[in-house]
């Protein structure tokens, strides 16, 4: 199960940096077209949704590497058993909370495909392309979270703990 879940989580790492690629692709199409009197239309919205896309896909890599932001300052100050409880409760809470938004990006992602939503920039694109990504990144980031709970519930390390300590 673990070579799947990393595979997970280095896919969608992966796929954030192919978007981050896609907007400079995109930017410099418009730059370009610019300094020679042909502006390509609807470049601006291609690399916002590059943007968003590769938002939220690199969450749960990020997460996993141990690159988000942290404050254990806290934590390093108690003894070992309290600070497995706060984390415990930390990842049960961030699980709970992006559980929810992942609830409500799909139903987002499913109306938007049912009623054929499109953007309303000068070039249609549906809607649903760039909700998934959305849902994908929120849907990898909420399998890291619980899968991190799962660790620690069984008093294994995280990929996050092990990636801060320089063991990953």
């Amino acid at each position: 199960m673990r070579p799947a879940l990393d595979l997970l989580y280095d896919g969608c790492g992966k796929l954030a940096a192919v978007g981050l690629i896609l907007i400079g692709v995109f930017v410099l199409v418009q730059v370009l077209g610019r300094l020679v009197g042909m502006p390509v239309p609807g470049t601006d919205d291609l690399a916002g949704y590059a943007m968003a896309s590769s938002s939220f896909l690199g969450l749960a890599h990020t997460f996993n590497q141990g690159a988000h932001v942290r404050v254990t300052l806290l934590l390093d100050h108690l003894p070992p058993a309290r600070q497995r409880y706060l984390e415990i409760t930390a990842l049960f809470a961030g699980a709970v909370v992006v559980g929810f938004l992942l609830w409500y990006t799909v139903d987002l992602t499913i109306e938007s495909a049912v009623f054929g939503e499109v953007s309303v920039g000068l070039l249609p694109i549906p809607t649903a392309i760039p909700q998934g990504f959305m849902t994908l990144g929120v849907a990898a980031l909420f399998i890291a979270l619980v899968d991190a709970l799962v660790l620690r519930l069984r008093g294994e390390v995280p990929g996050y703990a092990l990636a801060q300590d320089g063991q990953g």
